[in-house]
This record gives structure tokens, sequence and C-alpha cells, in this order.
């Protein structure tokens, strides 16, 4: 869910935007066992400013149904109004409110992350690597379900379905076209 995000390129704003190799990754833990997946499609707008990273801006549009765990009717599943109810609610969104530097080449990134209607603030921290093309970032946060809207509650399943999800983001942000 999230795609969340990553930031700065060279001197003043630049617009970048995610490249092959980019990933938004999720793993939800079960009691005995885990799922890992991914979000196989999504865009975003990444201004970054390498100079002063408070005037970087990120948003990302991730489309709810290239939900994919390698499992069709699982998938088919958290597509429905169960969990991420695609059909009321195509797209995941996330916009940066605050961006700052926490170190040398590490950013604190604040923002709200909309799913199924609901916005939630989150914060969370990115590694940057700078290339001479753009910079990779990489993060991690993890996030309460039910926070975002994902309530469901079935007997024999959710009793063993954790509240908390963890999310990855490893962007490779390079110049739209490149």
């Amino acid at each position: 869910m999230l795609a969340l995000v990553a930031l700065l390129a060279v001197s003043s704003p630049q617009a970048l935007a995610p490249a092959k190799g980019s990933a938004i990754r999720f793993t939800a833990h079960q009691t005995f066992s885990q799922t890992d997946g991914a979000f196989r499609e999504f865009s975003g707008t990444f201004e970054i400013d390498r100079e002063d990273v408070s005037k970087s801006r990120v948003q990302v549009k991730i489309r709810a149904a290239s939900i994919d765990t390698d499992n069709g009717s699982r998938d088919e599943h958290l597509r429905s109004d169960d969990f991420f109810d695609v059909e009321d609610h195509p797209t995941i969104t996330f916009a940066s409110s605050s961006i700052a530097a926490t170190g040398e080449d590490r950013v604190k990134v604040k923002g709200t992350l909309t799913v199924k209607g609901k916005e939630v603030p989150v914060e969370f921290a990115m590694k940057l690597t700078w290339r001479d093309d753009g910079v990779d970032a990489y993060g991690r946060l993890t996030i309460d379900r039910r926070r975002i809207g994902i309530t469901y509650d079935a007997p024999f399943y959710a009793p063993a379905l954790k509240d908390n999800v963890n999310l990855e983001l490893d962007m490779k942000l390079r110049p739209p076209g490149a």
C-alpha cells in the first residue's frame, strides 16, 4: 500500500518517477505463518530537492486491484469488500505533508495514507542512495490494518490474522521516460 515514497535528487526540485525495479511489498502475519505480497501497479510524482529536503513532495497512487500474493483465490478475496473493496475504492494513495533530513542520506517522511476512503496519518524513515541519474529510496513501516479500514474477522481465519502489516518501499526514482 503504500508507494509510497522516496526523495531527493539533485540541487533544485526535480521531478522523478518510479522506474523498473521499484516495488511496494507487504507481509501480513498469521498465528503460524505469514503472507507476502506486493502491489504490482503504482505511479507517483516525486518532486525532489537534494539541497533542501523540506521542499520535496511525494504523491503515490497504487492500483488496489494489482495486489498479488501468488495465490489467485486469496488475491480475489483481498480485492473483495472483506478487505480492499477495489470495486468501490480502486486507488490507494499517499501524499507527503513533510519530509525532513534525519542524518546523512536518511529522511523522515510524514503524510496521509488513504485506503478505502480512510485517511490515516503515517510516518516512516527512508534511506537514500544517490545515483548519477536519480536516487534509490528504501523504507519500511508497520501499520495496523484496522486503522486503514481492513477489519475482516471471519471465524477460523481472523483470530489467526494479526493486526499489524509490514510495508516495504523500494523505489528506484529516475527522470520520467528514463
